[in-house]
């Protein structure tokens, strides 16, 4: 009976290593090739910034179809974080939402999902 018991919880355990190898893989994306023509766009919260510095950025790079062409569109938005915290009753640190995309975590853009 016992090695029934260890036999099914070292299966269980293996199935649960191999899901975690499965999610982690899941998660690497390529990156876009350096060659491709680069559009930014930074987008900064809305509201009076005076109080805040910019503490970093987080960029997202989507593929932008233009026939016959291609290039990558850098959307930046860039984070901000009270000077004085101390002396505001206001957020710590601010960063603009991300812009809503065709597909989720996609890196198309919708004009390049219906022509691609």
């Amino acid at each position: 009976m016992s090695n029934i018991g260890n036999e099914a919880q070292n299966i269980s355990q293996q199935q649960d290593k191999q899901a975690e190898k499965r999610r982690k893989v899941a998660r690497v994306r390529m990156a876009l090739p350096e060659n491709l023509e680069r559009e930014e766009i930074i987008l900064d919260p809305e509201g009076d910034l005076s109080e805040y510095k910019v503490i970093g950025e987080e960029v997202t790079e989507v593929l932008v179809m233009i026939p016959a062409s291609f290039r990558v569109k850098r959307i930046i938005r860039r984070k901000w974080a009270l000077k004085n915290p101390a002396k505001s009753d206001n957020k710590g640190v601010l960063i603009a939402p991300i812009p809503s995309r065709t597909i989720k975590r996609g890196f198309l853009t919708s004009r390049c999902w219906h022509t691609c």
